[in-house]
């Protein structure tokens, strides 16, 4: 993987700094629009990643209503999951972490 310039959105000969396999990113290179030289195809992208969030975040509040709390119980196990302060900059940014979220939503709601 290499860095993108912001400038001129083509790939640059220097190495990416993750330090993690960039699998995510080789799926969402395969399945998405050709990104080099088309900076409106980050769009794509973003909306990709607000959609595993936004599945991830729906999981979650999935489990509050499986567990039929009361609705009390459910605004207090809802809220604070609404308002994690980093989801909205998570959801917007392509990155790993929003699949990361969702996968970490749908392990809390198996058996």
């Amino acid at each position: 993987m290499r860095l993108l310039d912001p400038h001129t959105f083509q790939f640059t000969d220097q190495a990416n700094y993750l330090n993690h396999p960039p699998v995510f990113y080789a799926l969402l290179a395969a399945l998405g629009p050709e990104l080099e030289g088309h900076p409106q195809a980050i769009l794509a992208y973003r909306l990709f990643d607000v959609w595993l969030t936004t599945v991830g975040l729906a999981a979650l509040l999935g489990l509050g209503l499986v567990a039929r709390l009361a609705r009390r119980e459910f605004y207090a196990f809802a809220i604070p999951l609404v308002c994690i302060p980093i989801l909205a900059p998570l959801a917007g940014t392509v990155n790993n972490d929003s699949l990361a979220f969702l996968g970490g939503a749908v392990a809390t709601l198996s058996p």
